[in-house]
């Protein structure tokens, strides 16, 4: 199963969890039938995670296709999952990815690593925040 597959269950069954009513919409998961949550995963068992002491690392991100977006991270086998809640907003605020010819194309990166200053604030103001769908959704 695809890393990413993995991560739309980690996060459907924790969403679920947090009282929300999801749904499955193609690659995107609707709460209450019209917040889009996209969500990407990021194992971080494997080489490169362990060599560059990433947390999570997730690209290609279009802030334009959803509400909200939520990194999934975990080791080998969905274990010791963390969950990273971000805005649409907090999303444009992440690195544009540059192809060869420079052009954007409005694509997002995010990567979070440890012992990192940067990432540790970006890890205390997004990690578990399921209070910011919460606030959307119950106003």
């Amino acid at each position: 199963m695809s890393t990413n597959r993995i991560a739309k269950q980690l996060a459907f069954d924790e969403i679920t969890k947090q009282g929300f009513n999801v749904s499955v919409s193609g690659k995107d998961l609707l709460i209450d039938g019209k917040l889009v949550i996209n969500v990407r995963g990021c194992n971080r068992d494997n080489e490169w995670a362990k060599k560059t002491n990433c947390l999570g690392a997730w690209d290609r991100i279009d802030p334009d296709r959803f509400d909200y977006f939520v990194g999934v991270s975990f080791d080998n086998g969905g274990n010791n999952v963390r969950y990273f809640v971000f805005s649409k907003d907090e999303t444009k605020n992440f690195s544009d990815i540059c192809w060869k010819d420079k052009r954007s194309f409005g694509f997002k990166n995010m990567s979070l690593t440890k012992d990192d200053e940067d990432s540790g604030a970006t890890i205390k103001s997004s990690e578990d925040k399921w209070d910011k769908i919460n606030t959307k959704i119950r106003g």
